[in-house]
């Protein structure tokens, strides 16, 4: 996320670098899943990540193998239920935001790139959620990158 909150520039274009989908790369294996919006696949660079369950949340139908398809943040827990721990959830704005709203999220954890954008798609879009956070865990990384951890406070 750039530091004025962007996770995307107005065109789309993510603030993320090759390290940070490398990392991505790393926790989707760990976690044997990720799960993303239609949006954040729409080069279809992460058809071939490593891991157990690849889920797309999509209202529309979406064609690729390589995805199993859920149309809510509950369908989500429901596909992945008994198979994994942790739900990874690498989405835009809008699926952001209705995990959050439906109360799943129990930690974030982001990366603070030293850029700023000015305008785009920000991390929970224009939705109005609100979270109360602890602070959990800061790490330095290169390039002057930040990664905070926080839990989400219930």
């Amino acid at each position: 996320m750039s530091l004025d909150g962007y996770i995307a520039d107005s065109e789309g274009v993510t603030v993320s670098g090759p390290s940070d989908w490398a990392s991505f790369a790393i926790n989707a294996k760990q976690y044997k899943n990720f799960v993303i919006g239609r949006g954040t696949n729409r080069n279809g660079g992460l058809d071939n990540i490593d891991c157990e369950y690849r889920v797309m949340v999509s209202s529309r139908p979406y064609d690729n193998a390589n995805f199993v398809t859920a149309t809510s943040p509950e369908d989500v827990l429901h596909l992945l239920k008994g198979k994994v721990e942790t739900v990874y959830l690498v989405g835009g704005g809008k699926l952001n935001a209705s995990f959050a709203k439906a109360g799943l999220i129990d930690e974030l954890v982001v990366t603070i790139v030293p850029r700023i954008l000015g305008s785009g798609t920000r991390l929970f879009g224009d939705s109005g959620v609100s979270l109360s956070l602890k602070l959990l865990d800061r790490k330095s990384l290169d390039d002057g990158r930040v990664q905070l951890t926080y839990q989400v406070k219930k």
